[in-house]
């Protein structure tokens, strides 16, 4: 536990960094898409032609989703499942040799 402590703890920085970059990013592309869409909206009930508005959103909305999807942590999960069984399986392989050697003194 104290090994899995020490490393989520020493990469709490770099997710915060990460998170911090992620938000400083999509904060910008929000803003773009909250304003076009309310142009769309107004310009549909002027009856003006919207041109590429309505593609442009879409693109946004796009890059969007692809920031939002972009991990913060800096490792994935496969990563972290390789960590858990390089702690597991010697801990287990530990607690084998203890109960073997308590059950035949």
């Amino acid at each position: 536990m104290v090994t899995l402590l020490i490393f989520f703890l020493n990469m709490y920085p770099a997710h915060q960094v990460l998170a911090a970059e992620k938000e400083r990013q999509l904060a910008p592309i929000q803003g773009h898409i909250q304003r076009s869409c309310q142009d769309l909206v107004l310009r549909l009930e002027e009856g003006v032609d919207t041109g590429h508005l309505g593609a442009e959103i879409n693109a946004l909305e796009i890059y969007e989703k692809h920031l939002q999807a972009a991990p913060t942590w800096p490792y994935n999960t496969s990563m972290l499942r390789a960590l858990l069984f390089s702690v597991l399986i010697p801990i287990g392989s530990l607690l084998a040799r203890i109960a073997i050697e308590f059950l035949l003194p």
